[in-house]
C-alpha cells in the first residue's frame, strides 16, 4: 500500500477545496503518525474534535483511505471511532482528496514537500 512518506514529526496542510470554484482555503494541519501509519488531523473549525486519516486499501494502483473520527473516554482511551467519509490518493499531484459528510467541499491532504515547492 502506498502511503505518502514523511518523518514522524513532519506537519502537512489540509485544505478544503470547492470543485465547484477551485478555490482552496486552509482548514488545518496533519501531522504522521509513524506507529500507526495515519494521520492526525487538527481541524481550525473543529478543534475539539479529533480526526485521522486511515489508509484502508490498494486497488488498481489507487490508495484508498477513510477519515474517522473519534471520542475517548475520561482515561484518553479511544472508545467510539465514527467513519466521516472516504478518499483516494491522486496519483500526479500526491495529495488525498477525501469526501467528508456533510460537506460539498473535499479535504486535501498536501504532502509537505508539495506545499512548499508551490510556496517557493
Amino acid at each position: 500500500m502506498k502511503i505518502l512518506n514523511n518523518k514522524s514529526k513532519s506537519i502537512n496542510y489540509v485544505w478544503w477545496y470547492d470543485p465547484q470554484t477551485g478555490e482552496r482555503d486552509l482548514a488545518g494541519v496533519a501531522s504522521y503518525i509513524e506507529k500507526s501509519g495515519n494521520y492526525r488531523l487538527t481541524l481550525n473549525f473543529f478543534p475539539e474534535t479529533k480526526y485521522e486519516i486511515q489508509a484502508i486499501g490498494y486497488e488498481n494502483k489507487i490508495s484508498h483511505y477513510r477519515i474517522v473520527s473519534f471520542q475517548k473516554d475520561n482515561n484518553s482511551k479511544r472508545v467510539r471511532q465514527f467513519k466521516q467519509g472516504t478518499g483516494f490518493l491522486d496519483q500526479v499531484s500526491g495529495e488525498i482528496l477525501i469526501k467528508a459528510a456533510p460537506f460539498n467541499k473535499y479535504l486535501i491532504l498536501t504532502p509537505k514537500e508539495n506545499y512548499e515547492k508551490r510556496s517557493a
